[in-house]
């Protein structure tokens, strides 16, 4: 089974609503973890991971937003990022519409926890590092 993704401060963004969505986002996940683990319907899961897409791409935007309110020059590749994780989940979706259970989906879904990780610790908390410097 998918390992679920614990919130440190290690990913603190250092911007209160973005930690927070990120948080929310892992707590999802992590529910739908547990729905994977005690063998929930097709179509719970199905549910459970559409809406964890869906809050996904309000926080897309909302990052990305505050990204070009900044002038964060890595902006684009940031966003093409977020395109190519969208894409990730949206092939573990359409394994779920197409009936495939827990255990069929787990290495899909393990590979997409550690490109969330990733992703956070290599392109998110850049963000955090572009601020502080126009602070200093």
């Amino acid at each position: 089974m998918p390992k679920k993704i614990d919130w440190n401060e290690k990913l603190s963004t250092e911007i209160l609503s973005l930690d927070e969505q990120h948080a929310a986002l892992f707590q999802l996940f992590n529910e739908f973890i547990d729905a994977m683990e005690t063998g929930s319907s097709q179509t719970v899961l199905v549910e459970q991971y559409t809406h964890i897409i869906s809050e996904t791409l309000k926080h897309f935007a909302y990052e990305e937003q505050i990204m070009k309110n900044i002038g964060f020059p890595e902006y684009s590749a940031h966003k093409e990022h977020h395109e190519i994780l969208r894409q990730d989940a949206d092939l573990i979706l359409t394994d779920l519409q197409d009936g495939k259970d827990g255990a069929e989906i787990s290495p899909s879904v393990n590979f997409l926890r550690a490109l969330i990780v990733k992703h956070m610790v290599e392109k998110d908390l850049k963000i955090r590092d572009y601020i502080k410097q126009g602070t200093l």
